[in-house]
């Protein structure tokens, strides 16, 4: 069997998408260790920023994440600038999931500064921000057979399944099958691990094309 062959910002696209990761997971386990209690789990994964000890670190973590997914969002954007110049990708869909991955940052750092407030404005942005960020990815999974043909010709249906296990973790909390919280964390994880493989292949694919003026890693 075979082992597909790296493409050439590998190096770059580990070691960006590894320190989200390392920040995410320390930072919500000191928020969660700070914490007065587990009150918080069967609410979300929010609530625990409302936490009178761990919530300043659950709220910190939020918008270091957002700090360090900028580079993501750089690399990420690099990536279909040169797919829709290369031809692989239409330009129309480059932009709107170029745009897609700046507002991910955006919304984790959002997250972090407005936390949840009943009925405030702050409350509002808060959830926005927090739908934002799974919703985006959810879209480019639906729509990566239609933007990005040429690129995944099998990759959309592991996508489309990957879109369905998020659907079912929503649907058996909302049965109370499991908390809210843990579907959250859940579901990031796995557009975490979404975005990973969509930025490998699709670095993988673009290794294979001549690509005039390409994006530096």
């Amino acid at each position: 069997m075979s082992i597909a062959r790296p493409g050439p910002r590998w190096a770059a696209i580990r070691t960006r998408f590894a320190l989200v990761a390392v920040v995410g997971v320390l930072g919500i386990a000191i928020a969660m260790g700070m914490a007065t209690g587990w009150w918080w789990w069967e609410q979300s994964a929010s609530a625990l920023g409302t936490d009178p000890t761990g919530g300043v670190y659950f709220n910190l973590t939020m918008v270091l994440i957002g700090l360090t997914f900028i580079p993501v969002s750089a690399l990420l954007d690099g990536l279909l600038r040169d797919g829709a110049t290369s031809g692989l990708i239409a330009t129309v869909w480059a932009r709107l999931f170029r745009v897609g991955v700046w507002l991910i940052p955006i919304a984790f750092a959002a997250v972090g500064i407005w936390r949840i407030d009943e009925g405030t404005r702050a409350n509002m942005i808060h959830d926005v921000a927090g739908f934002t960020i799974p919703l985006v990815v959810m879209a480019m999974m639906l729509t990566a057979r239609i933007g990005l043909p040429r690129v995944f010709p099998r990759f959309e249906r592991r996508s489309l399944l990957i879109l369905a296990a998020i659907v079912l973790l929503f649907v058996v909390a909302v049965l109370g099958i499991v908390s809210y919280a843990l579907m959250e964390m859940l579901s990031f994880v796995i557009c975490w691990w979404w975005l990973l493989a969509f930025a490998t292949r699709l670095d993988r694919r673009l290794g294979n094309v001549a690509i005039p003026g390409a994006s530096p890693a």
